[in-house]
């Protein structure tokens, strides 16, 4: 009975606490600064411009496609994702807000994360 339960419980996903979205584990050793630029890019076009983009964007913030303008205003802290609220807040699951979709894979922060680390080149 007790398997039966621990079964169900993943099968459902109960007592997860990964972002929804970013439940995969994902090797980001094989992320090389070359390139991770235009790969930035599209994870932010995917996940974030719908809603930080246009005459309008969400929280007064429409830049996410700007990356120089990310560093500028301290988005984005190069070399430092830690530092980086962008980073911060997409890592731990906030943005996009919950019950948004599509959620940012595990490869997708990871991607963002080598971004940043590799200096965050403007895209």
């Amino acid at each position: 009975m007790l398997r039966s339960l621990c079964i169900l419980a993943v099968l459902v996903g109960c007592g997860t606490s990964a972002p929804e979205g970013n439940d995969e584990p994902f090797d980001d050793s094989a992320l090389e600064c070359e390139g991770i630029e235009v790969q930035a890019r599209a994870v932010f076009a995917t996940n974030c411009e719908g809603c930080h983009s246009g005459d309008n964007p969400k929280a007064g913030f429409g830049a996410v496609m700007n990356a120089a303008k990310m560093i500028e205003v301290g988005k984005v802290t190069p070399e430092n994702p830690e530092a980086s609220p962008v980073y911060v807040r997409i890592e731990n699951g906030t943005m996009p807000p919950s019950g948004r979709q599509p959620r940012p894979s595990a490869r997708d922060v990871a991607v963002i994360k080598t971004w940043i680390e590799c200096g965050a080149e403007v895209f």
